[in-house]
């Protein structure tokens, strides 16, 4: 369905022909005010701008012009009717209030003592089919433009029951296509067609159309978000997400008693994008508000019994999962620590700009592994607070903005201070929080180039592939792009999804990368004089490996292992990704030859790093890449199912390497002449792993630029639940 917005200068003479409305002269003290904004047409521009601070100029009579497509005040005498309607959008009864706008586009509705806010009810700005709308969230203030008038039409798409959506669901539906404009170029759209552009958009993203959808659905996680003071806390964000896939499901808030409810698709219901839902998801509590310095996390078992705020996970791969079978409420309480540190800031363009809706991530130091992140607002501050700990913070930019995504690394010894904007988040360095305090991050992005892309299933290209991990690698020190070798030798720029068209979008700095998705590798080009994108076709035949990472016993699954799926003796990497809460993943590959399976685990207390051994079907200690027995053999076009145990404490016995070079440095750990683990050292030069303890083991540290081996240590032993400390940053071995 094509809703026709004409530019504001159009609709004011379509209403000035259909003679304008009347004001409701009913007495009371209720009012409903607000201002009518419509496109102003399309004029030439040299660079994309979100429609956000477009609309941001004209309100403020900044309007030049460069701009693309913006907004503008629709000028005196349209009609402005509150109406109520049904699911299909369709007038329900007579117009409950009227009037028409001033010259300067506002309006004022004067309303029955009766009324009260619902998705039932619209401000319709227009005539006939020139209109454009608003639900009523509140009694109050409600401005009608073409975000607001594809937040309407949204529910109507996917609600049945409007009684059944509540104030806070249509409230986080507009956030979302809000969020949506600052992802938007604005040159692209069509003025007259604007809302059914946005619509598009938002429905492409998979967390917004999935959010949107699952206000719909009729399977619920309830409960309450506490801290450890036992203070209900308002304003934080429930997040489910499907557990595997980490994809956002739904979104709300707590209200003020800190309550909240949740809507998501419960096992067996019809999954939109094809077959079924599992029912299964991970729960966060995120918290970005001022008011409380209660830390974030993601739901365990120990969320509701550890009323001291010490329950959780801190990183998104280590939750729970929560089952959604039935329409019976599964309650979702939390206690956070009350005492969390706070991490806020701001961040601008290296051209005085805003990079509204730049994600800004944190993640654990020692293991990258994600906690949560925050969008930066309309006027670049963004805030979110988190346990205590050491954490790297990123600033991912797949906006219309051309910022380069960067990494904080510090440049002083305070903590805290003037960031250099690294680009290999290897070498971000370690910010340590502390309870009860707040730090600092500001930020100038430089100006970055474009990475995008589309993601299919298979050589035909036919059906693209979503939510597909990409991850972004700088190559080795020398500046070739080497596909074959990006996990051994390349610095991590950033990580992120397709959408639901297959597509994804990174601005980053002018250099060589290599781009790897769906077991795929490709390389991008961004240095030439005068390149400021580039497209890639992800579009190769590839095999699919499913397994499950179980400890010794056989049954207890193992979250957190990075599964690495490599080529013959080792060679290559095909994709790498950490095992769920449940132990499962999923690994692809473009190449018919022997594959070698691996798991690391970073400074885990109960299981060691380990090579898969295709003979005895278990992962063994012993067993290193280039071992016969762990050659795996893999033909494109087919899938293959794998699980295994790792090596526990008190049985094969794990002991803990602590290790220290140089930042971003390559750290081989080799057995009998094969590697187990590699891996890349820390902005700060450490390196962590839980490791087997039967057998000594061989280290080799390279520099920053892999092109040097710094040392050469053999005969390193493991003991047993304990800590082994080595420090070859000086290239001396123990």
């Amino acid at each position: 369905m094509i809703k026709k917005i004409m530019t504001a200068s159009a609709l004011s003479l379509a209403m000035a022909a259909c003679g304008g409305g009347t004001t409701d002269q009913t007495t009371t003290d209720i009012t409903l005010s607000g201002v009518i904004s419509a496109p102003t047409g399309v004029v030439a521009q040299m660079e994309p701008r979100t429609f956000k601070s477009m609309l941001a100029e004209v309100m403020l009579g900044k309007e030049s012009a460069a701009v693309t497509t913006g907004w503008s005040n629709v000028g005196a005498g349209i009609d402005v009717n509150l109406i109520e309607i049904d699911a299909s959008g369709t007038q329900v009864g007579s117009v409950i209030a009227s009037s028409t706008t001033g010259a300067d586009g506002s309006y004022s509705l004067t309303l029955p003592e009766t009324f009260s806010a619902g998705p039932e009810y619209v401000v319709r700005a227009g005539s006939g089919s020139t209109v454009i709308d608003a639900r009523v969230t509140n009694v109050g203030t409600v401005n009608v433009d073409p975000s607001t008038d594809a937040a309407s039409d949204l529910v109507t798409q996917v609600a049945n029951d409007l009684g059944a959506l509540s104030i806070d669901e249509l409230q986080i539906i507009l956030e979302l296509v809000q969020q949506t404009l600052a992802d938007l170029d604005a040159s692209t759209l069509d003025s007259t067609t604007v809302s059914d552009d946005i619509i598009t958009a938002v429905q492409n993203d998979p967390d917004s159309s999935n959010v949107i959808n699952s206000t719909t659905s009729t399977g619920k996680v309830c409960g309450t978000v506490r801290d450890s003071n036992d203070t209900a806390l308002a304003n934080i964000t429930i997040v489910a997400r499907d557990y595997g896939n980490w994809v956002t499901r739904s979104k709300i808030k707590t209200n003020s008693s800190g309550a909240y409810c949740l809507n998501l698709p419960k096992q067996g219901d019809t999954n939109p994008d094809g077959g079924t839902f599992s029912g299964d998801y991970i729960l966060g509590a995120i918290n970005h508000t001022s008011t409380s310095m209660a830390a974030s996390q993601w739901w365990t078992s120990t969320s509701a019994s550890d009323t001291a705020g010490g329950g959780g996970a801190n990183n998104q791969f280590e939750a729970e999962k929560v089952q959604v079978t039935g329409t019976t409420e599964v309650p979702g309480n939390f206690y956070l620590f009350a005492n969390g540190a706070r991490v806020e800031g701001t961040v601008s363009g290296h051209d005085n700009g805003v990079p509204e809706g730049v994600t800004v991530l944190l993640r654990e130091y020692d293991t990258f592994k994600p906690l949560s992140g925050a969008r930066v607002s309309s006027d670049g501050s963004y805030r979110i607070n988190v346990k205590p700990g050491d954490y790297m913070l990123s600033y991912r930019n797949s906006t219309a903005l051309p910022y380069a995504s960067e990494i904080w690394r510090d440049n002083n010894a305070s903590g805290v201070g003037t960031s250099v904007n690294a680009r290999d988040r290897n070498l971000a360095s370690r910010e340590s929080v502390s309870a009860g305090t707040t730090y600092t991050y500001d930020v100038t992005l430089e100006a970055g180039e474009l990475i995008q892309g589309t993601i299919y299933t298979n050589s035909s290209a036919s059906t693209t592939v979503s939510g597909s991990i990409v991850r972004i690698d700088f190559p080795n020190g020398s500046g070739v792009i080497n596909t074959s070798e990006i996990v051994a030798r390349a610095g991590r720029a950033e990580t992120l999804r397709s959408d639901k068209a297959g597509r994804f979008r990174l601005w980053v700095y002018p250099s060589n990368y290599n781009v790897m998705a769906y077991g795929q590798v490709k390389a991008a080009d961004l240095t030439a004089v005068g390149v400021s994108s580039i497209n890639l076709a992800f579009a190769d035949d590839v095999a699919t490996i499913n397994g499950t990472v179980f400890a010794e016993d056989g049954s207890t699954p193992v979250a957190g292992a990075v599964m690495f799926l490599k080529g013959p003796n080792g060679s290559g990497t095909y994709e790498f990704l950490p095992s769920n809460e449940d132990g499962t993943f999923t690994l692809h590959t473009t190449v018919s030859q022997n594959h070698v399976l691996s798991a690391r685990l970073d400074h885990d207390p109960n299981y060691g790093s380990a090579v898969y051994d295709d003979v005895s079907k278990d992962y063994l200690s012993g067993v290193n890449w280039t071992s016969g027995n762990a050659q795996l053999a893999l033909t494109v076009n087919n899938t293959y199912n794998f699980t295994g145990s790792l090596p526990t404490l008190g049985t094969s016995g794990v002991g803990y390497l602590d290790g220290t070079t140089v930042g971003g440095g390559r750290v081989n750990i080799r057995l009998g002449g094969g590697n187990v683990v590699v891996m890349r050292a820390r902005g700060d030069g450490s390196f962590k792993l839980s490791l087997p303890v039967d057998a000594n083991y061989q280290i080799i540290a390279r520099d920053t630029d892999d092109s040097t081996i710094l040392a050469n240590c053999s005969g390193i032993s493991i003991a047993n639940a304990a800590t082994t400390t080595i420090d070859v940053s000086g290239g001396v071995c123990p």
